[in-house]
């Protein structure tokens, strides 16, 4: 505690000092020899301050570029995400790269089991608790109690981007993850205001409603959405609804200084409609509220730039179930609440190279309830906090378009409430010839058991014995090659060995009572394929594959090949082609956390799915239209994600946007 402590005021220190530094040192601006405000300079400095490649162009469905760290990040737009007429961010999230999904329904990501969840690169599998994070604006959004990504909590509405991580990130990451998706929320940056509404109806009276509104003036903006979505599902309690509501208002304090205050909230709920091959569920319904509330201030001078982020966030589940062992109906009610604050700042204190300081404080805590007839079951409402501070450092040798290096290196120690201190380290290389990037990292990093060890341990036998297990780990090693074959294509492969260990798996020995070890240990080897293929303005085409070899044999959601394509075709004028298509070969789908002797195994799949669209908009007006129909599982092919769970034939979507 006392090392965290001086840590954590060295950190400080060194933060404010170098913001006021550059504040207090305007000379260096004019020693430039620019007339450019200072925001305009640091624009310029941008390829050293956050250099980074594009190693796979972004149509027509997913851009990866390599950051400075040396880390992969795939990124979809806000306009990619509309082109795959997805009606939810997991269906969203089906042609990245690595990355497979899981759901019952077509509307709603049913929370419970082991519906809505996904995976990337064979990692995320555990509930409750999980190995990969959901954030808003770099804010991590999860259930408090269960820890574990609830996907109907996010919205892919309010993206402006989403930035997919595919290995962990100790400097970056606050609560330290193996892998994560961050949503870049959206904001109006030029004059004016744009307003824009969009209707879709189809299969099975599905129904989309999205409105948005946004402008600037001056130093003020705003943006503001709503959207509706539900549907009544392909088979009998297969129906679900998901409504949201955003809110952003920004003001800009001076040259150098920025703030906006983000509001979001989610209500939704989905039904399980149960396996096939069983009764349909007496009750089975996950509900979910959640509210969250971020206060962004960012700094941008000549030699330094960072962000202040402090945030809010609570909900509730209500989980409808039914115990067919005693029998009766019973709720598990979730109450959730996470607070904290992150700090960033870069800082460009020699030419070509960065330092990168970062302090974390995540909060949180809830409780959960069974209610039943036969008696309520309460937990204690628990508190578990996180403190990290990190420090990251690099340098650019060389110049771009010539032979250029950056190496780096960089650390993160956590301190957690009840499991102590942990230090995750990093380091990474990228190296550019030309047209070739070549990328390596390697970096350790531990996740903590969360309150759903302690609260399963108070259903088990009582007690804090869960204070003796020990935080999962990983170690993640990366290499990667990026060749840039012509101006209108690219390809890149990338390696990756993962090695897990002290997985928390549930132990029921003859003698009672059940509990959580530190028994689960794996290994994931595999190599991503990528290309992109742009011959004129008017085609480009995505190839993506990804294999992985892991042991065990049967480690869940792992296929051996994952494939993606997409392709976006103009056509004629404003007449626009979009398709896309799925691969995954056969796999095992049960929780790692609750091994069973003989776990589900699924056959693979083909999937394609197409969708058509033309825009109509006078090149003297800013207002126009674009109407669209489209087709999800174009060949009506049986598929799964979960067993027993079949996914609906072909399901036609068609719909009209405006803006003006």
């Amino acid at each position: 505690m006392r090392a965290r402590s001086i840590l954590v005021g060295l950190l400080s220190v060194a933060m404010i000092s170098a913001v006021a530094w550059a504040g207090a040192h305007p000379e260096k601006q004019e020693r430039t020899g620019h007339k450019e405000s200072a925001n305009e300079a640091v624009k310029q400095k941008k390829p050293i301050a956050e250099f980074e490649v594009e190693v796979v162009g972004k149509r027509p469905v997913a851009g990866t570029r390599i950051t400075r760290y040396a880390m992969e990040v795939t990124t979809l737009s806000k306009d990619q995400i509309k082109d795959l007429g997805a009606l939810d961010a997991l269906s969203s999230l089906r042609t990245v790269p690595g990355v497979n999904i899981s759901r019952f329904n077509l509307v709603g990501s049913y929370g419970g089991k082991s519906g809505g969840a996904f995976t990337i690169r064979g990692i995320g599998s555990s509930r409750p608790g999980g190995e990969v994070m959901t954030m808003l604006d770099g804010i991590p959004l999860f259930a408090g109690v269960w820890t574990h990504p609830i996907m109907d909590v996010i919205s892919f509405d309010i993206a402006d981007r989403v930035d997919v991580y595919k290995g962990p990130q100790p400097v970056l990451f606050g609560n330290v993850a193996f892998g994560a998706i961050d949503i870049i929320p959206k904001r109006r940056h030029q004059a004016g205001v744009r307003e824009s509404s969009r209707l879709v109806y189809g299969s099975f009276d599905t129904l989309s409603l999205v409105l948005e509104h946004g402008g600037k003036s001056e130093d003020f903006d705003w943006y503001l959405l709503a959207s509706d979505k539900k549907s009544a599902g392909h088979r009998p309690q297969a129906d679900g609804r998901l409504q949201t509501g955003f809110g952003r208002i920004g003001y800009r304090l001076s040259s150098h200084w920025d703030a906006s205050v983000i509001f979001y909230g989610t209500r939704s709920w989905a039904q399980d409609p149960g396996r096939t091959d069983e009764p349909l569920p007496k009750q089975g319904k996950f509900k979910v509220r959640n509210q969250t509330c971020i206060l962004h201030i960012s700094n941008s001078h000549e030699w330094t730039e960072g962000s202040l982020r402090l945030y809010a966030n609570d909900g509730t589940i209500n989980w409808e179930q039914y115990d067919y062992k005693k029998p009766e109906p019973f709720n598990t009610v979730t109450d959730y609440r996470n607070y904290g604050v992150k700090l960033r700042q870069r800082l460009h204190l020699w030419e070509k190279g960065e330092v990168v300081l970062a302090f974390d404080d995540d909060v949180y805590w809830g409780r959960a309830t069974e209610e039943r007839p036969s008696g309520d079951r309460v937990h204690d409402r628990l508190r578990f906090e996180d403190t990290a501070s990190a420090l990251a450092v690099s340098h650019l040798f060389g110049e771009k378009g010539r032979l250029w290096l950056i190496p780096s290196a960089g650390a993160r120690l956590t301190q957690s409430k009840y499991f102590g201190h942990k230090f995750s380290p990093q380091a990474g290389l990228v190296i550019g010839y030309h047209k070739t990037t070549l990328h390596a990292s390697f970096a350790k990093a531990y996740i903590p058991p969360g309150i759903y060890a302690a609260v399963l341990y108070q259903d088990w036998h009582g007690g804090d014995e869960w204070k003796q297990l020990r935080p999962e780990r990983l170690r993640h090693t990366e290499v990667g090659v990026a060749q840039r074959l012509s101006e209108w294509c690219q390809v890149s492969l990338t390696a990756f060995w993962d090695y897990g260990r002290d997985r928390l798996e549930f132990v029921k020995p003859p003698p009672p009572p059940p509990h959580f070890e530190n028994i689960g240990a794996y290994h994931i080897r595999g190599f991503e394929l990528a290309s992109t293929f742009q011959p004129t303005d008017d085609i480009g085409a995505f190839l993506a594959a990804t294999y992985l070899h892991t042991t065990p044999w049967d480690l869940p959601n792992s296929p051996k090949w994952t494939a993606s394509a997409g392709l976006d075709y103009r056509i004629w004028r404003e007449l626009r082609l979009n398709a896309d298509a799925e691969y995954e070969s056969k796999r095992y789908v049960s929780n790692p956390r609750f091994p069973t002797s003989s776990p589900d195994r699924l056959g693979s799949f083909f999937v394609v799915n197409a969708r058509i669209s033309y825009k109509f908009q006078p090149r003297t007006r800013k207002a126009g239209t674009s109407i669209f129909v489209g087709c999800e599982n174009l060949f009506s092919r049986h598929f799964e994600y979960r067993k027993g769970y079949p996914m609906p034939g072909a399901t036609v979507l068609a719909g009209i946007e405006a803006w003006f």
